[in-house]
């Protein structure tokens, strides 16, 4: 009994010790932070989770500060709050500050976890050398025709449905699973069509509610160790397995049958034929790294696309004077052009707006995480940075924040007209992310910005 209470006794000790020097952790920084939640209070789950609730208080209290440091459970994160750091984190300093994730996220028993957002260092670098020539306004062009064509099946369905009430947030799903799974899987599917259901479960499994799936979320973003020490899995077994079982037969079936479509799938099979015919290189993509990029297409392209296609939609309800504006815009774009192509939809400057200040009021990415890849300063700062800090940079907090965006809850697409530019490193609008990591869908066209 003497040598179990001793033991017990050392043990407590030792873990009051580590608890103490874990949640002094900014304070013996000199950085200003937000106390770590105790470990015996009812709220310590929740201190898992950056949930914008979370955030926003965190964010809250950093009101005129530069950053402030918090606790994700225990592990110390660095929220920087200062469009000027932050320009320094994504751009200027990027090669000390160039991870999202943890290595810890790429498994090798999980072989769609090694996509374009997960991969760091010479690995990414790499495969978005790769990848990059796939979204040039060329190939994008090319893809068109896809889209178009799901575009005009929804229509078609919709019009079934004039003077009654109908589930945006249903139809919105469908137009997004349709398209990507058109783009990229090579699938030709119809709007409404059941064949879209197993896809759309994908999808929506992605980014489903529930505490349970959060936590799942967060541990393999924030600690990817206890993560992977539980075996856990970001999506079900058959999920993946159905996923990357009908990517590869879809690459098998056109090698064989040397059928072509303008899609996600044809065009990396011919960076992979290319990179192949180079001697003595390693053409280093292999059809599960095909697989990989196919995969994270559907589910980042699914919630992005519909989440925003819904808050478009709900702000135009509210707005019945912009939709007048951008109704008179398509119908003088069409008169002038004759039909309605890719050059048309591009030239139409107050559907951008439209869609750029839904994203900045609704971004459909909440914060954006970065690891330190060395020790150094943090930028325009003394404050030191360890390698593998953790940063979070509030994104949706600093799309509200009124000293960056007047009458932030208000819906006013004129603020992106070309005399009230939103960018870094004077105003924070990052609904893509920003710099080297940005969202590789991101691309520029005549100085303007399309995704």
């Amino acid at each position: 009994m003497i040598i179990i209470f001793s033991v017990v006794v050392i043990l407590v000790f030792f873990l009051y010790r580590l608890n103490q020097n874990t949640c002094s952790y900014w304070s013996a920084r000199g950085v200003p932070y937000v106390p770590a939640t105790p470990l015996f209070d009812k709220n310590i789950l929740k201190s898992l989770l950056p949930t914008p609730e979370n955030l926003g208080k965190i964010y809250k209290s950093a009101e005129g500060k530069d950053y402030v440091g918090f606790f994700l459970l225990r592990t110390p994160v660095l929220m920087v709050c200062n469009p000027e750091i932050i320009n320094g984190v994504l751009r200027q300093d990027f090669q000390k500050f160039s991870a999202n994730r943890k290595p810890e996220c790429v498994r090798e028993d999980d072989p769609l976890s090694q996509h374009l957002l997960a991969l760091q260092g010479e690995k990414w670098k790499n495969l978005r050398s790769k990848i990059i020539p796939v979204f040039t306004s060329g190939k994008l062009k090319s893809m068109y025709y896809l889209i178009n064509e799901r575009v005009e099946e929804f229509l078609r369905v919709l019009d079934q449905y004039e003077g009654k009430p109908i589930d945006a947030e249903k139809f919105c799903s469908q137009i997004s699973i349709s398209s990507i799974v058109s783009c990229a899987f090579g699938l030709d599917t119809k709007c409404m069509d059941p064949a879209n259901d197993r896809f759309l479960k994908i999808g929506r499994s992605a980014f489903e509610a529930g505490f349970w799936k959060m936590v799942k979320v967060q541990l393999k973003m924030f600690h990817p160790a206890i993560f992977n020490f539980l075996r856990l899995t970001g999506y079900s077994k058959d999920s993946s397995d159905f996923c990357e079982n009908f990517i590869k037969d879809v690459i098998a079936h056109r090698r064989a049958s040397g059928y072509t479509r303008s899609d996600y799938v044809d065009i990396l099979m011919k960076i992979q034929k290319e990179l192949s015919e180079r001697p003595g290189q390693d053409n280093g993509l292999s059809d599960s790294l095909i697989a990989a990029q196919v995969f994270s297409f559907l589910v980042a392209g699914y919630e992005t696309t519909t989440t925003t296609l819904c808050c478009a939609l709900y702000e135009l309800a509210k707005h019945p004077q912009i939709v007048e504006q951008v109704r008179a815009e398509v119908l003088e774009s069409l008169g002038t052009s004759g039909c309605f192509n890719y050059e048309t939809l591009m030239g139409m400057e107050l559907l951008e707006r439209v869609i750029k200040e839904t994203l900045r009021k609704h971004p459909p990415v909440v914060f954006l995480p970065r690891i330190c890849t060395e020790t150094t300063y943090l930028p325009g700062t003394e404050v030191m940075i360890e390698k593998g800090t953790q940063l979070l940079i509030p994104v949706l907090n600093l799309h509200h924040d009124p000293i960056y965006v007047p009458q932030p809850d208000e819906f006013m697409p004129e603020r992106f007209s070309n005399q009230k530019q939103f960018a870094l490193p004077n105003v924070p609008y990052m609904p893509f992310s920003d710099g080297p990591r940005k969202c590789i869908g991101e691309h520029k066209i005549n100085g303007q910005t399309f995704k």
